[in-house]
C-alpha cells in the first residue's frame, strides 16, 4: 500500500512539473512579400503563436537583394510584450531620385532567447520607384534642364523645381 501512495505522488509531481514547463512562443512574419515605394514607409508584421510571460526582444535583419543598404532603413528589433499577439517592424525606402528599376531587401526573423522563429520566417520587400512627376511639371523640368545645360540663368521657379526633381 506504501508503495502504491508513493507511486501516486510521483505521478502527481511528474503531472504538476509537465503542467509548469512551457513552451516559447513562435514569431513569424504575417506575410511573405510587400511592395513599397520609394520616399515611404511600411510596416512590417510579425504574428506571435503561443504565450509571452514576459517581455521578450524579437531580432531582425535587412539583407540587401537588389537595393543598396543606402536605398533604405529597417527596423533590428521589435519588443514583444505579454498579451501582444501581433507586432510590426518600419521599414522606410530612401527617395535617392536615381532612376532605376525595382530593387528588393530580404528581411528575417531568427530564434532567440525567449522565443523560436517559425512559419513564415523571411520577407520580401521590393522597392518600387517613386510614380513619374506629372506632365506639366515634366515639362517644366525638361525646359529647366535645357536651360540649365546650356548655361542659362535659372529662375527661382526651375531652381526649386530642379532640387526636387534632379
Amino acid at each position: 500500500m506504501t508503495a502504491f501512495l508513493y507511486l501516486c505522488i510521483v505521478l502527481q509531481l511528474l503531472h504538476l512539473t509537465v503542467a509548469i514547463v512551457s513552451t516559447a512562443p513562435t514569431v513569424s512574419f504575417e506575410s511573405s512579400s510587400t511592395v513599397i515605394t520609394e520616399g515611404t514607409s511600411a510596416e512590417v508584421c510579425l504574428t506571435i503563436t503561443g504565450t509571452v510571460f514576459v517581455p521578450i526582444t524579437v531580432t531582425l535583419t535587412a539583407t540587401p537583394g537588389t537595393a543598396d543598404a543606402s536605398d533604405y532603413t529597417a527596423s533590428t528589433a521589435v519588443i514583444v510584450n505579454p498579451g501582444d499577439s501581433r507586432v510590426c517592424a518600419t521599414v522606410t525606402a530612401i527617395q535617392d531620385n536615381v532612376d532605376e528599376p525595382d530593387e528588393t531587401i530580404i528581411y528575417a526573423v531568427h530564434s532567440g532567447s525567449g522565443y523560436t522563429a517559425g512559419g513564415i520566417m523571411y520577407h520580401l520587400l521590393t522597392i518600387t520607384p517613386p510614380p513619374p512627376c506629372p506632365c506639366k511639371d515634366r515639362i517644366a523640368t525638361l525646359a529647366c534642364k535645357y536651360m540649365e545645360n546650356n548655361g542659362e540663368y535659372l529662375p527661382m521657379p526651375c531652381r526649386e523645381l530642379l532640387e526636387n526633381n534632379p
